[in-house]
């Protein structure tokens, strides 16, 4: 069975409505902006393998629905995220067979999950395509302030580059297409992290002050310049 437009277009509209309306205030990284992002990369990761309408078809319902449990349960939010996508999917008369691959792929997003197949490798590397995009400093810096908000997680600036060097040291993209045009991106924040490192042990971060700031000395933002010529706000 194919999955029907009114189906896609429906879980677009109900994630924008979920995400928009219903996500607790404290989230700021796994918003309807990520879930959009993750919906595009599939399609662009999917467009370079052999695979048919229906499999891309299972991978963008599982990229728009797969952080939907965040609206509830933030710790659990793919167990959570699996029990809202089949519940919509079953309300549509999707077919058991495909709400189960939608729900695997939810899973595959899960942090150190290994993929069974091409669908769950498309799917991790579009969760991470991040990684290669211009604005990944400023989702970085989002990540870092929600899990303050939310876990009460309050990472130093050197604890916070260091976790970062060491996740993406560690991380593996999972499909050809990752592996040819997404590593070079990774490699790159690689270099910047551990540069940005340098400079925090030599003490060469630059404190700026807003507009905003000027009346609250005690609230006070630094920088670091990148040898790029870049500015990172730490």
């Amino acid at each position: 069975m194919e999955i029907s437009k009114t189906v896609m277009d429906g879980a677009k509209a109900y994630m924008f409505n979920l995400l928009t309306y219903h996500l607790p205030k404290t989230i700021c990284y796994h918003t309807l902006e990520h879930t959009m992002n993750v919906f595009e990369a599939v399609g662009t990761i999917a467009g370079h393998m052999d695979l048919d309408e229906n499999e891309k078809d299972i991978l963008r319902l599982a990229a728009l629905l797969h952080d939907s449990g965040f609206v509830s349960i933030p710790k659990e939010h793919e167990r959570i995220s699996v029990l809202i996508a089949n519940s919509y999917l079953k309300h549509n008369n999707v077919p058991v067979k495909i709400r189960n691959k939608v729900a695997d792929c939810i899973m595959a997003t899960k942090l150190g999950s290994v993929p069974k197949d091409d669908l769950e490798s498309v799917m991790q590397d579009a969760d991470m395509f991040h990684i290669s995009m211009d604005g990944y400093w400023r989702y970085n810096g989002l990540l870092r302030k929600e899990l303050n908000q939310l876990y009460g997680l309050k990472f130093g600036d050197g604890e916070w580059f260091a976790n970062n060097l060491e996740f993406l040291q560690g991380h593996e993209f999972r499909t050809g297409y990752g592996k040819q045009y997404l590593e070079w991106d990774k490699q790159n924040r690689i270099k910047e992290n551990g540069e940005i490192r340098e400079k925090l042990l030599k003490g060469e971060a630059r404190t700026l002050w807003s507009i905003e700031q000027s009346a609250s000395p005690s609230l006070k933002a630094a920088t670091i310049v990148l040898n790029s010529g870049c500015q990172i706000a730490i």
